[in-house]
This record gives C-alpha cells, structure tokens and sequence, in this order.
C-alpha cells in the first residue's frame, strides 16, 4: 500500500530511496517512517506552475506532522494516515459489516492515525455516520465544484481506500447483488460497486463543469487481491497476489481518459506503470518543458502513439526478495534462499514453471 504509493507520487522506483516496506502505523505514529521529504510528490511539482491542489482519502505515506499531505503540495486534505480504517462507525444505520478468517480486530471507532484528519492544520474529523467511500466523493466533487473555471488549472488526487479490508459496504449496494451467495465476495463486489458510483459522480462533476474536456483522468488499483480475505478468484490466473510478485499481485486496472488527446476505447498491450504518471502529468502541464532528471517512468502519451520502447525494464526491491521483468520473461530473487528463478508469463501465466535451468543464460542476464 504505502511503497505503490510512493512509487505512484514520485514516479521513482521506491528502493531508490529506501522506501522498501509498508509502514506499520494502524493505530499509532512511527515519526520516522515516510515518504523522504527530500523527493518531491507530483503536487509539489505542480505548484510552482500555478496548480491547486488536493488530496483525498487514504495517505499512507507517513503521519506525523512533517509527512501531512499539506505539507508534501497538497493545499486541501481529508482522509485518513494509516493503511487502513473503517468505512463506517457501528452505530452508522444501513451499513453490512462482513467479517473474514483473517480479521485482526472488529472494526469499529477509528483511532490513532486511522483517525480522520482534514485541513491544513492536521485536524481531527469527529466520526461522521456515514459511508467513508461517499464522504471522500463528496470532497472530491466539492473540489471540482469549486475550482474549476478558476483562474488556475487543478490536481486531483483522489485515493480511495475501497475496497481495502474491512468489509463494509451500505446495504443498499450489497443488496443489488444478490447473484452472489458468498458474502464476504458479495460485500467485496458491493464496494467496488459502491466505489464506481462515487467515480461517476467525478466524471459527472467534470462533465457539469464543463471541463471534461480539459481533464487528463487515470484510473488504477495499487495491488492484486489479497487471498488470504477469502474473496479472490483463484481460477484465474491473476486472480490472487497481494503482497507477492506474481502477476496477480502486479497487474492492476489501469485506464486513462483524456478527449482529443486519448482515443477512447482502445486497449493498450504495452506494459505500462503507475511510475508512468509523474511523467506523463508534467508533460500534459507544460508540454515541451524538459522532465526532472531521476524520474524511472515514461509519458504515457508515447505508449498511446507507438513510440514507446517495445521492450521496457520494470523492478521490484522489497529485500530480500526481487524481481524484475523485461519482455515476456520475469526473473524472482531470494537473497536469503539464493534461489533465482525464471517464468515465461506469456506462455505461462501462472508462474508455475521455472525456466533458470533451462535457459541459464537468460536468467544470468537478468540477474
């Protein structure tokens, strides 16, 4: 949660600097732990160009004061700091709250950095009775609301946390799937459901506005789905995978939307990353200028166009395990075992077989 995060903000691989591991931080503050202050968000780019900009929903990147989005470029914040909070207090009416094999507590009144903060100042939110998923909409549209057609162009970044554990979801959503007879799949298909709406409200808010047009939208998840939760679709290759190097772990939706720049409709095959963003963000905001040097993603805008690289590099450093993947082949490292081994993803998906002994050279090279 909190290394995609960081990758995604800075368009850096995160073990350049450092950033190797979640931070631990449900109901308390590690002071030393987040995004360096030294490596600029996206934000913090933006603003010297004349951007307002805000932040909404999950964090994750630290929560003491001096890693507060407001801090990091962000000039509006709401949300929560830690990975993880409840989407409703259990005196919220209406809401289906279902319980997994690997809960670790009830949820129930948020504490600590699962706490909701809002404003400049890191202020407390009292626990609102209502579904945290449409609390972080009604921010984003209120946003929208009120900047767009201002003087200055706007950044949105807009981080639900749906559906992340726990499961809870309004009973409304999880009525409309019925279809579904395990509930924990049900109520995790419900908060998708439930996180689509709050997305169509954006897009409507956009589209209100008259800015749509003008708007570069991307849409993603930051990792697989965790199996251990009971709700993943094992039958498919990249069905499980979260906190893991299989492709089920690291293949996410990914959708972009920009009308007159990006034909709608198409599907791209390139393998693309969130480190992409950064890049392609900066090169939309002031086409032509010269990108930050230190930056490990590309515009997305060459993938669109077909001149991208056709074969790319992408690394994964959570030590002692790496990985690493370039073409059809990914190559897994264990420090600690001193194992390497090597998959064909294309011939073989689900990773089963390992090719280090037979194409030596190949795993050599990567390695």
């Amino acid at each position: 949660c909190s290394v995609s995060r960081a990758g995604l903000l800075s368009g850096r691989i995160p073990s350049t600097f450092g950033f190797m591991y979640n931070i631990t931080d449900r109901g308390d503050v590690d002071e030393g732990a987040g995004l360096p202050t030294n490596v600029p968000t996206l934000a913090e780019r933006l603003k010297p160009m004349g951007y307002d900009t805000a932040a909404f929903g999950k964090w994750h990147q630290g929560s003491s004061p001096k890693y507060y989005p407001t801090k990091r470029g962000f000039d509006e914040y709401f949300g929560f700091l830690a990975g993880e909070s409840v989407y409703a207090t259990p005196d919220t009416p209406g809401i289906i709250t279902t319980p997994t094999s690997a809960d670790r507590y009830k949820p129930g009144e948020r504490e600590g950095a699962q706490r909701l903060f809002e404003g400049p100042d890191m202020t407390p939110v009292a626990q609102p009775h209502k579904y945290l998923t449409e609390s972080i909409t009604d921010h984003a549209v209120d946003f929208i609301d009120r900047k767009a057609g201002g003087k200055n162009p706007f950044f949105l970044y807009l981080a639900y946390n749906a559906p992340h554990w726990p499961l809870q979801v309004p009973r409304e959503y999880y009525d409309r799937h019925s279809e579904i007879k395990d509930p924990k799949r049900r109520t995790y298909v419900a908060m998708i459901d439930a996180l689509d709406q709050g997305v169509g409200q954006v897009l409507k808010a956009l589209d209100d506005k008259g800015v749509r047009d003008d708007t570069l939208i991307v849409f993603l998840s930051d990792n697989g789905c965790p199996v251990q939760f009971g709700y993943c679709t094992q039958t498919h290759p990249w069905g499980a995978g979260k906190f893991t190097y299989l492709e089920g772990g690291m293949r996410v939706p990914f959708m972009a939307a920009w009308p007159g720049h990006i034909i709608a409709g198409q599907r791209i095959d390139t393998p693309v990353s969130s480190l992409d963003i950064v890049p392609t963000v900066l090169d939309a905001a002031a086409p032509g200028r010269a990108l930050p040097t230190g930056l490990d993603g590309i515009d997305l805008m060459r993938t669109l166009g077909g001149t991208a690289p056709a074969t790319r590099r992408f690394f994964w450093d959570q030590r002692p395990v790496q990985a690493m993947r370039e073409g059809r082949y990914k190559l897994w490292r264990s420090l600690d075992w001193k194992q390497v081994k090597l998959y064909d993803i294309e011939a073989d998906p689900w990773e089963r077989t390992d090719l280090s002994m037979k194409l030596p050279k190949e795993a050599a090279r990567l390695e």
